[in-house]
């Protein structure tokens, strides 16, 4: 997962397409979401593109604006591990 520092005190805006260390990341939507306390709150749906795969995948981040961004699909996640350079070029190509 990605590291961001985004001070907002609102949402997001849909479409929103952020690129870092050359991996592109775009909000998609936004769904409503029970917290465990019972508060009705929003979630952020993510898509992006696996750096070791190339595979599209989406993720979900809380409301505010998230601190981290994963970086690997599902089959490929490795919570920790940096991504090397080279697999950076299959997140490029993958994701117009």
């Amino acid at each position: 997962m990605m590291k961001l520092d985004l001070s907002a005190t609102r949402s997001p805006p849909i479409g929103l397409v952020l690129l870092i260390d050359d991996q592109r990341y775009e909000l998609v939507t936004t769904e409503p979401y029970q917290r465990a306390d019972g508060e009705w709150t929003s979630v952020l749906i993510w898509r992006s593109a696996c750096v070791d795969c190339g595979a599209p995948f989406t993720f979900t981040t809380s409301k505010a604006v998230p601190r981290w961004l994963n970086r690997r699909c599902e089959l490929h996640k490795k919570p920790g591990n940096k991504v090397k350079h080279a697999s950076r070029a299959s997140a490029e190509a993958a994701v117009p």
